[in-house]
């Protein structure tokens, strides 16, 4: 692993390990693959642990991207399913790379996620940010007769700046999908926690703010693939088939961070309940939902608004003629009787 302390500058090519966790998902693993495979920056290796998953079928899948990836890309294989955590630090505990990320096999990027995040991380100024998110797409999408239709994309607006730690504290704030880490925090805060089901980035993400910051890259080089109908159970998203457990481990995590951080430092009750009372409140939460709801419809509607100016620019020619051609409507009108 990359010995290098957050605060060092790296000298060489930067190096990123690229995590993708599959399990009979060979559909959708297709997409991921070309967008790993399409970054204009090169310099990344790709960790695919396929978890569980009918080997047999993966291989043959792989076969003719093995050209294509070359040494590029190390294929782990688990007889049985550990989780999702579990096959992330599967994959970790080979990384040597400056950098690593966390890409999901329906999830993918713009060409140049890469080359901003890296070049953001590797940046003098930014050497106190551990890590950064970007600006993210949330595509909802279906699966039917084994092909994928998608139904809408909409700006992610959970989250547009630098990490708020108070924020981040009662919600995650943005998918794994868009965030670059220093490897570095492989030493400091270690690997993900495998005893959680789900919301396991969640709870890396706030291990890394007790460390440093997490950066901001206005520009949408993510893209979040949700499946809203259709889809096999191979295919279902955690956030939309295991609500219920979300909520719970929400509430479970809180409180448990809490509990560590009173334990250790009584005398910080008072301030954690000022900071988690102003930011993490229901209704605070409540408003952001309510704001991310009004952003979405703001952006409808400017679509609607740009659809209906190119209607209007088409069909002006249209009425153009159509006014012209006023007194000859009028004089067959006539002959029919009808004026």
């Amino acid at each position: 692993m990359n010995t290098e302390t957050p605060n060092t500058p790296i000298t060489s090519a930067p190096q990123v390990a690229v995590v993708m966790r599959t399990k009979n998902r060979n559909l959708l693993l297709h997409r991921a693959l070309a967008s790993v495979l399409f970054q204009t920056l090169s310099t990344w290796h790709l960790y695919l642990v396929n978890d569980g998953g009918d080997q047999t079928a993966l291989d043959t899948m792989l076969e003719p991207y093995r050209p294509l990836f070359g040494n590029k890309i190390t294929v782990l294989h688990h007889a049985t399913s550990k989780g999702m955590e579990a096959a992330s630090n599967a994959a970790l505990a080979l990384v040597s790379e400056d950098f690593f990320v966390i890409h999901d096999d329906d999830d993918s990027w713009h060409p140049d996620f890469l080359k901003y995040s890296v070049d953001f991380l590797t940046k003098p100024q930014n050497i106190r940010f551990l890590a950064v998110t970007t600006g993210t797409i949330l595509v909802e999408e279906e699966i039917q007769n084994n092909l994928v239709f998608e139904h809408s994309r909409v700006e992610w607006a959970a989250n547009r700046e630098t990490i708020d730690f108070t924020k981040i504290l009662y919600v995650n704030l943005f998918p794994p999908i868009s965030l670059l880490m220093r490897s570095s925090l492989l030493q400091s805060i270690g690997l993900y926690n495998t005893a959680l089901p789900v919301l396991g980035d969640w709870d890396y993400n706030l291990r890394i703010m007790t460390q440093g910051d997490i950066g901001f890259i206005n520009n949408n080089l993510a893209f979040y693939h949700r499946r809203v109908a259709g889809a096999p159970s191979a295919y279902n998203n955690t956030v939309t088939t295991q609500l219920d457990q979300h909520q719970l481990y929400n509430t479970l995590l809180r409180n448990q961070w809490l509990r560590d951080s009173l334990q250790h430092s009584p005398h910080l009750f008072g301030l954690m309940q000022g900071l988690i009372f102003a930011s993490g409140s229901p209704a605070t939460h409540q408003q952001h939902n309510i704001e991310g709801l009004l952003h979405q419809i703001n952006q409808r509607l400017e679509r609607v608004e740009i659809t209906s100016a190119w209607v209007h620019k088409l069909l002006r020619p249209v009425h153009k003629i159509w006014h012209i051609a006023l007194p000859a409507r009028r004089i067959v009108a006539k002959i029919r009787g009808r004026a």
